[in-house]
């Protein structure tokens, strides 16, 4: 039996806009209001985001200040520029090497699939962040695409949890570098083989499910 402490990791986004992790909400509604590039992401961690403190009153002046004008009174915009951004990942030259695993930036990375779940928390104007609750909320209002929702969960909980195995046995970073697997492998009770087959199997059915799922709501990838 083994233990690990896990703490948080501040997000530097914000820093690089305000130099401050603390912003006044009518400081960040004029940020938003100006015409800036990749506006897109700071939505998506608006929808990602997990309140850590304040009140309820506080957290219903964010929704009507931020979440209702910004993001779900535009979400056609908004979700075709996050359309835009996972085409160009998916549509990015295939990483032929055999060194090395991107996991979050690759076709069918984490990036994708975060991006995902936040088109469909916009469309249907969901503010739950946990990606679990997320995933029963949207088997609730899609039962037709249980199965698919579900296997995406699945696959992404599976290579999270190996990723999550390799940062603890050889490096925190999202590049797996195949050369070290040996001693995940060793960690997790498996051979490099079976290891490497479940990692591109789950891979897979991330490729299959995402683009069925959003055909199921009227977008194409």
């Amino acid at each position: 039996k083994f233990s690990m402490k896990c703490s948080l990791i501040p997000h530097n986004r914000f820093i690089d806009h305000f130099n401050s992790y603390a912003v006044p909400l009518e400081k960040l509604k004029a940020f938003l209001e100006l015409d800036y590039k990749e506006k897109f992401i700071d939505f998506c961690e608006f929808l990602s985001a997990r309140k850590i403190f304040g009140s309820l009153e506080a957290d219903s002046l964010f929704f009507s200040t931020i979440i209702k004008p910004f993001i779900f009174d535009n979400k056609e915009e908004v979700t075709q520029d996050i359309l835009m951004e996972m085409r160009s990942i998916i549509n990015q030259p295939e990483n032929k090497s055999t060194d090395y695993i991107d996991f979050k930036e690759s076709q069918w990375g984490f990036r994708t699939i975060n991006l995902f779940y936040t088109i469909m928390r916009i469309f249907y104007e969901l503010r739950e962040p946990n990606l679990y609750l997320t995933n029963l909320k949207l088997i609730e209002l899609l039962p037709d695409y249980k199965y698919e929702l579900k296997r995406l969960f699945n696959a992404f909980c599976t290579l999270n949890f190996f990723l999550n195995n390799y940062r603890l046995t050889v490096s925190y970073e999202d590049i797996v570098h195949l050369k070290y697997l040996k001693n995940t492998s060793i960690f997790m009770g498996k051979s490099n083989d079976d290891l490497l087959d479940d990692i591109f199997v789950n891979f897979e059915k991330v490729s299959t499910s995402i683009p069925m799922l959003l055909k199921g709501i009227g977008l194409n990838l």
